[in-house]
């Protein structure tokens, strides 16, 4: 009996705990995860904190604590979008949390949520109106939105309180720096300095203040003065190796980038800096140097890949070929790296335009491994290329199965879309891109150049800048930036932007050449000259440069000293091709045609390009010599059969001398190659519609332009409404000319075409009215149907008198 006794008092030791535990409510269960994933928080086993936490809110859902660990561990591994809605949750849950709102108007900030950020300001101040963390917020979100003088108070108030405090501090010094006050705005970061020397981003707005007041050897006195109370802060060593280079301290600089790759041989990111140091300073040592880090990183897959990247990047193509065979082929490494490998082997051969060796590739990889998304994207852009468009989307929507946040396959459909004509479709997987990655520029620029085109000056700059928030000094964008200011005439603005990319030693010749389209288009030519003709200094052939320096002259009406500069440029560098171009233009306006012609026959001898060719025939045509001009064309592809340029401009002067036949028969060709290629697609079409007119060549005409019908271009609408009205859609084709004439009014050919449609559905009222305004529009402008036009206002209007 005792022993049974004994194991019922065993067995009842064993069930009260998991008695106890069954009784626990979700929220109890919730507490102890949430207190283990601190106690991990604490140990910096952050990992396991972020399970812990994850598994307290399935428990408990309106744990604010729970959400505000969580927004902690992702402002630890810098997620700062999960950060976010993680503290939106917390003070949703927990309103009186004053720092989670603190914290959540300086993560707004950052996504230049300015208005979100004063919410969580007021929110903080309703409940302590002396918060001065709030009150240094409020004064950056101030700062943000270029109200300086409206933050400064607001600043002064806070030091008032407490001369102390670090960021009033930081953000006064910003100001004072801003308006060029370096003197004052150093002296207040010393004393804090002294009293916080373990402070970082003290010491780094020190450094942006010695930067911007120009002083480099104080910038390098920062930077060695911070690494020495921080000695294993790579980062530092990278952005000192940096100022050093651009003060020309090439030793110094290259010592810390060899040290960092002897020292951290198991990273890629030294390997890397170096090679791209070296390709800035010294283009020689770098084949050496890369192939010794190859060498030295034979039993590592991911440094291979990473340097044979690094060489793809850097245009060294069969460097990074070579590699990467090797790599994909080696037994020692896994199948992933393996296959990664082979993936860069197939994007190497479509770029390189060899689409059999990529589908080939690409296929194998798919069927070691089916679902290998990068594999799917590179296969659909392939389907692209061979218009089998509709393949190409289903592919992209089952990578969106797996990847619904794959900027990369929205922002590609977006391009399909755009080849299918669907425009609305395009800019809504545009949009959804940009709403995933800001920084997405294969998605961006078509939002933009959309925006440009509405006049929505401001939402380009709003998505410009949110990119820049991204990618940082990425030029492109800085200089797109800069454009959008201009067209707002936000002169300042645009200054400023070019202050910062001055700093770039890629970007002088950009931000010359900008600064002289500034002055151009306020007026100051000489200004605008003067910039130009320092960056043809450097750059001779420059022929934007070229181009906007004669503009400016003809501005000043000084035409023969743009002249004068061409022959003296030509003297130095006879094989300019922009300045011959150029030369040539100049002096056709002058009629001197024979001058010209002779500049660029002497020319073509020496430089069969594709320029000289165009400019020649240009001037044959305006010269009145079309055949000498098709002859010139013709020379011209035969020496550069691809060339579409060469190829629609022999077609329009077959046009204009009305040999219909062989101008069909260059836009067939040229679709035959380029069958996406939109404007020989209209040209074609109008050419079939108005000189042909055979039911099979409407039918041809309709199936080009059937996908247009959702463009927003009004001359390709313009050629869809014809061949419905051609092909007897009366009605359709009325919608769409009256939607065109809305759009586009002052166009002569958009509204005669409508008065003809309008004379075929019989209202000849409104077909007299489209013609009287066509006329009146082709006083000013050339328009090459007056007759037509004319002859049928003057039908129309007998017809009007006879019935009266």
């Amino acid at each position: 009996m005792k022993s049974v006794k004994f194991s019922v008092w065993i067995r009842a030791c064993i069930f009260f705990p998991l008695i106890l535990a069954a009784c626990s409510s979700p929220e109890e269960e919730a507490k102890d995860r949430q207190a283990k994933a601190v106690e991990l928080y604490d140990q910096g086993e952050f990992a396991k904190a972020e399970l812990e936490l994850k598994s307290a809110i399935q428990q408990d859902q309106n744990s604010a604590d729970s959400y505000y660990y969580l927004a902690l561990l992702n402002e630890k591994s810098r997620n700062y979008r999960a950060m976010k809605e993680n503290l939106a949750e917390t003070v949703k849950l927990n309103p009186d949390n004053i720092e989670a709102r603190l914290k959540l108007g300086k993560v707004l900030l950052l996504f230049d949520d300015k208005d979100g950020a004063l919410i969580q300001v007021d929110e903080i101040l309703k409940r302590k109106p002396e918060q001065l963390d709030a009150l240094a917020l409020k004064a950056s979100v101030l700062i943000r939105e270029k109200k300086p003088a409206e933050a400064m108070p607001v600043i002064e108030a806070i030091l008032e309180q407490n001369p102390k405090h670090i960021d009033a501090l930081s953000l006064k010094a910003v100001l004072l720096m801003e308006d060029q006050n370096f003197e004052e705005a150093l002296s207040l970061l010393a004393p804090a300095l002294e009293e916080n020397k373990d402070n970082v981003g003290l010491h780094l707005l020190k450094i942006k203040v010695d930067a911007k007041n120009q002083d480099v050897d104080a910038v390098i006195a920062d930077y060695e003065s911070l690494l020495k109370a921080y000695p294993d802060n790579d980062e530092l060593k990278y952005a000192l190796a940096k100022i050093y280079t651009g003060a020309k301290k090439n030793q110094q600089a290259e010592k810390i980038l060899t040290d960092l790759v002897e020292q951290k041989p198991g990273q890629l990111k030294p390997k890397l800096v170096l090679l791209s140091y070296y390709d800035a300073v010294d283009k020689n040592k770098v084949q050496p140097v890369w192939q010794g880090l190859v060498n030295s990183s034979q039993n590592n897959a991911t440094h291979l890949l990473g340097l044979a990247q690094w060489a793809l990047a850097t245009n060294r193509t069969e460097e990074a070929k070579a590699e990467l065979i090797k790599t994909s082929q080696a037994e020692n490494f896994n199948a992933d790296k393996r296959r990664e490998a082979r993936l860069l082997l197939a994007k190497i051969s479509f770029q390189q335009k060899d689409s059999a060796q990529a589908e080939a590739d690409i296929e194998k990889i798919l069927d070691d491994t089916p679902n290998f998304t990068d594999a799917k994207i590179l296969k659909a852009k392939l389907l692209v290329q061979k218009e089998q468009l509709d393949q190409a989307v289903a592919l992209l929507n089952t990578v969106l199965w797996d990847l619904p946040n794959s900027d990369e396959t929205l922002a590609l459909l977006g391009d399909i879309f755009l080849l299918q004509g669907e425009m609305n479709k395009a800019q809504q997987h545009f949009k959804q891109a940009l709403d995933i990655n800001p920084g997405n520029l294969q998605a961006l620029f078509p939002i933009v150049e959309k925006a440009l085109n509405d006049k929505q000056f401001d939402y380009a700059q709003e998505l410009v800048q949110k990119a820049l928030a991204r990618l940082p000094n990425q030029l492109t964008l800085m200089g797109k930036l800069v454009q959008i200011k201009m067209l707002m005439e936000d002169w300042q603005g645009a200054e400023q932007v070019l202050k910062a990319m001055e700093k770039q030693p890629k970007a002088i010749h950009l931000t010359q050449f900008l600064q002289g389209k500034i002055y151009q288009q306020q007026g100051e030519c000489n200004r605008a000259i003067s910039k130009f003709q320092t960056v043809l200094q450097q750059q001779p052939g420059h022929g934007d440069s070229l181009r906007e320096m004669a503009r400016c002259y003809e501005m000043l009406g000084q035409r023969p000293k743009m002249l004068q500069y061409l022959d003296s440029s030509l003297e130095k560098y006879p094989k300019n091709t922009a300045a011959i171009v150029l030369k040539s233009k100049l002096l056709t306006l002058d009629k001197k045609f024979a001058d010209a012609m002779r500049l660029l026959q002497q020319n073509l001898e020496q430089l069969p390009s594709v320029p000289v060719y165009s400019e020649l025939a240009r001037v044959y045509i305006a010269d009145n010599k079309a055949s000498e001009a098709i002859k010139t064309y013709t020379d011209g592809l035969q020496k550069n059969p691809d060339n579409i340029e060469l190829s629609m401009l022999l077609a329009s002067v077959y046009i204009k001398e009305k040999n219909y036949d062989e101008a069909v028969a260059v836009y067939d060709a040229v679709l035959e190659k380029n069958p996406q290629l939109d404007i020989a697609r209209n040209n074609l079409a109008a050419l079939l519609l108005d000189h042909y007119g055979k039911e099979a060549d409407i039918q041809k005409a309709s199936s080009l332009v059937k996908r247009f019908k959702l463009y927003d271009q009004p001359y390709f609408l313009d050629t869809y409404a014809w061949a419905l009205f051609k092909s007897g859609q009366t009605d359709e084709a009325r919608t769409v000319l009256e939607k065109i004439i809305v759009a586009a009014p002052d166009v002569p050919v958009f509204r005669f075409h409508l008065a003809q449609v309008y004379q075929a559905s019989g209202n000849v009222a409104g077909a007299v009215s489209e013609l009287r305004q066509t006329l009146a529009l082709a006083e000013k402008t050339n328009f090459d149907q007056l007759s037509s036009a004319t002859g049928l206002l003057q039908e129309l209007q007998q017809k009007t008198k006879a019935k009266n």
